[in-house]
């Protein structure tokens, strides 16, 4: 019984943040290859994500346009002069464009609490007890709140009341970014909530959403119109921007590993403008080590035409490919070039297609209905005879069902 428990105990050793073992036979290893050691990073820097280490403190700091942070500014301290009066806020744009981020730094310059609503994650958070029987030992009167049923909860109460823990006394906001994937299927429960928040709420209501057809059916420009809704477009990070944030982090966490620029803008062209994407990826890469001789090879620095540089040269240019490849995005193409694909239909010189339709259909399936309805109304002068026109009006007509049919099925 000993030796089994010695034997489990030896399984039991290795920690995942441990690494000192596993690097240093690995540095000796690369010391008899020739090649140079790989810079580390801080040790205690690979505990915190650096999307949170780094998050911005103050409104200076904010890597978002100037006018656009002073508009969410503004808004933030006309709604708070009238708290009892509901004010609606929608903030919309790409993934990473700093849309939370500029809103909670604007808020916690102004002295506000900013609530934010999370959809719980564990099925127990939704288990609730009867007032009858309100103990976990009964389970003939356990019940369960559904996520709507806490969402409406936390909006409606969390406007009325007020937070012990509250700092700031009565001046607050409510955040709503997370949004349950119920709403998402049917948006009608979201409306009602809504139009109850508008005629009891008693502070501001900060929505945040992507640009996908699926937010713009959650939050449609009727509601927009009916409840003055303020909306703030947020448009995907600048270059610029973004390498000023990736060089500041480098240089704090390893200036050594991380000096060459053109891993840092190859790191802006992968993220399309996501600065979340792009922090990550540059952390992701401190940690795998990219050296600073991988930006040499891409620039094509002149070195000894030896086996050993030569091997060594092929292994930066593969480290460069990868890092491309982490966090990578494909970068979206405009809406009216997708139709431009689709009714030129440029071909090789064999006859086939440059772009296959697939592909055409991949680049526009949050916008289909749009999509066929430019078809529908510029076919025609693209078509070579009237057989040919009318068996795209068939087909369009054929696409007009299916799409009405797939609407009606999700709802």
């Amino acid at each position: 019984m000993s030796q089994d428990k010695g034997k489990l105990a030896k399984w039991v050793v290795p920690s995942f943040g441990d690494f000192s073992s596993g690097s240093a036979s690995s540095a000796k290893k690369r010391r008899q290859d020739g090649s140079q050691p790989t810079p580390q990073i801080k040790s205690d820097s690979n505990e915190i994500p650096w999307v949170e280490k780094y998050c911005p403190k103050s409104v200076g700091n904010l890597a978002v346009h100037k006018k656009k942070v002073e508009s969410v500014y503004d808004w933030l301290q006309l709604a708070l002069i009238q708290p009892e009066v509901p004010k609606f806020c929608l903030v919309k744009g790409p993934a990473g464009s700093g849309k939370s981020t500029t809103v909670k730094v604007c808020g916690k310059n102004l002295g506000i609490d900013v609530m934010e609503w999370i959809t719980p994650s564990n099925f127990s958070n939704f288990k609730v007890f009867s007032e009858e029987n309100d103990f976990p030992g009964n389970k003939e009167f356990d019940c369960y709140k559904s996520d709507r049923q806490m969402f409406r909860d936390f909006v409606i109460k969390g406007s009325r009341f007020h937070s012990l823990f509250s700092s700031t006394g009565s001046k607050k906001i409510i955040l709503i970014e997370d949004w349950p994937a119920s709403f998402l299927r049917d948006p009608t429960p979201l409306h009602e909530i809504l139009e109850e928040f508008a005629q009891s709420g008693k502070c501001p209501l900060v929505m945040i959403t992507g640009e996908d057809n699926v937010f713009n059916k959650l939050i449609p420009e009727n509601l927009i119109r009916q409840y003055s809704i303020d909306v703030f477009a947020f448009n995907p990070m600048a270059p610029t921007l973004l390498k000023k944030v990736l060089c500041d982090i480098s240089a704090k966490e390893a200036p050594s590993n991380l000096n060459a620029k053109d891993i840092i803008e190859s790191i802006c062209q992968s993220s399309c403008g996501d600065l979340r994407s792009a922090i990550n990826t540059l952390q992701f890469a401190c940690l795998r080590g990219f050296t600073k001789g991988a930006a040499d090879a891409v620039k094509g620095k002149s070195q000894q035409k030896s086996p050993e540089n030569k091997r060594r040269r092929l292994d930066e240019q593969g480290q460069k490919k990868q890092l491309a490849k982490i966090g990578g995005r494909d970068a979206p193409d405009d809406f009216f070039h997708v139709i431009s694909k689709a009714l030129y239909a440029k071909r090789e010189d064999n006859g086939a297609l440059k772009t296959s339709p697939s592909q055409i259909v991949e680049k526009v399936t949050d916008k289909s209905e749009m999509f066929t309805g430019f078809l529908q109304e510029n076919y025609l002068d693209f078509m070579p005879d009237i057989q040919a026109a009318a068996k795209c009006a068939e087909n369009l007509e054929l696409a007009s069902r299916l799409l009405a049919n797939s609407v009606r099925i999700s709802n």
